[in-house]
């Protein structure tokens, strides 16, 4: 334990970044079951604003704009629902024709990161749904990135690891299978990891759960760990796989709850 609290004190005296895990909601939603209306959602720090779009009780299409809701307690975005009426598509665009009403109020309430529920009063009638993110293409993963993970540790019964990096070099399969390789570790030295697990798709991010095994160059396993990827992300050629954790290791007799991002470029 020793040298881990040594490791632990070098790597807080570099300044190391901490890690940033939490989710982002932007991304079309729906009810499957209710195709033909959906929810529109923009999500910048703790602000959410979103285009509900559906039809009146003529059936007529109609949206509706929730504006700059706040994050509430826990996940749960509130503000009021406006509806607006402007020029058509076509021609000179008048400004002075642009009519706004408020109509009533929004709440979303997310369960996680793919799954939500809304509820909205409109004109005074209330209604609440379910919803998910719409998937409409599949994402592409497999590759070879360079990058670094990125993360916080706490162990009970040591001191608190705080935030730690690494260079990583990530390799996914086509069967979705990943192997990290990390030029350090909390061990002191180089690792290679190996995840097994599924990953699932939900609109515009992946999901996944399974178990990491890393290994140091002698083939002696130095961390076992149960991991949830809460959200993995692919943008033109650059990964982002934000996690959670926890990580056993053995020869230090030491349980840590880690949270963290691995991220790079493919190559």
């Amino acid at each position: 334990m020793t040298r881990l609290r040594q490791l632990v004190l070098a790597l807080l005296l570099l300044g190391c970044f901490p890690a940033h895990a939490a989710l982002n909601y932007q991304d079309m939603w729906w009810k499957p079951t209710e195709s033909g209306w959906g929810l529109m959602v923009l999500h910048q720090e703790n602000t959410i604003s979103a285009v509900m779009f559906h039809y009146r009780s003529d059936r007529k299409p109609v949206w509706y704009l929730l504006s700059n809701a706040s994050r509430g307690t826990g996940e749960v975005f509130t503000g009021s629902l406006i509806e607006i009426e402007g020029p058509p598509l076509f021609g000179a665009f008048d400004p002075t024709t642009l009519v706004t009403r408020p109509v009533g109020t929004m709440t979303i309430t997310f369960n996680n990161s793919r799954a939500a529920v809304v509820a909205y009063t409109i004109n005074g009638s209330t209604e609440s749904k379910q919803i998910e993110r719409i998937t409409i293409a599949n994402t592409l993963i497999a590759g070879e990135y360079l990058g670094s993970q990125a993360g916080y540790a706490s162990c009970p019964g040591t001191p608190s690891i705080d935030t730690f990096t690494f260079g990583a070099r990530i390799t996914i399969a086509a069967n979705s299978s990943v192997r990290v390789t990390l030029g350090n570790s909390l061990v002191g030295e180089q690792l290679e990891c190996d995840w097994t697990g599924t990953f699932t798709q939900s609109g515009a991010i992946l999901i996944g759960s399974g178990t990491w095994i890393c290994r140091n160059p002698g083939g002696q396993t130095r961390m076992t760990s149960t991991w949830t990827v809460d959200e993995l992300r692919i943008v033109d050629k650059s990964i982002v796989m934000n996690y959670r954790a926890v990580s056993v290791y053995p020869s230090f007799n030491a349980t840590c709850t880690e949270r963290g991002v691995f991220s790079g470029v493919r190559r």
